[in-house]
């Protein structure tokens, strides 16, 4: 399965092609809405496994409080390069997680060596137009 990621965000457009990721796991509603966190790893084949195992284990239900969705994805031609999606109910809910001992299996690979960065979004309303 593939998750190909443009602009879900719906702001303006600098770049013209797509990021192409496939789906190793998930887990949730899928709904798309609230607080999102993006954190990006590369791993060595041998590390990738143990990587995995953990994330699946945290996959499986039920999701962290506040989590609404659990995505493990892989840039499509280069499988040693890894993105945990994950969504949130709030912010709140997130920090609460990132700062409890439910986080320390992924936290581990949260470092320099594995080329680790994060970005995290909340989804604003649309503003209706006003007269």
């Amino acid at each position: 399965m593939k998750a190909f990621f443009y602009s879900m965000f719906r702001v303006p457009q600098h770049f013209h092609r797509g990021l192409t990721y496939q789906i190793r796991a998930h887990q949730g509603s899928q709904s798309w809405q609230g607080f999102f966190s993006f954190d990006y790893f590369t791993l060595d084949p041998d590390t990738a496994k143990v990587f995995e195992a953990k994330v699946n284990r945290l996959a499986s239900p039920p999701l962290p409080a506040g989590m609404t969705d659990l995505y493990l994805l892989t840039k499509q031609h280069n499988d040693s390069e890894y993105l945990l999606l994950t969504v949130w109910q709030d912010s709140q809910a997130y920090a609460l997680w990132r700062h409890s001992p439910a986080f320390a299996p992924i936290d581990t690979y949260a470092t320099s060596a594995n080329h680790f960065h994060a970005a995290s979004y909340h989804q604003v309303p649309k503003k209706e137009p006003q007269d």
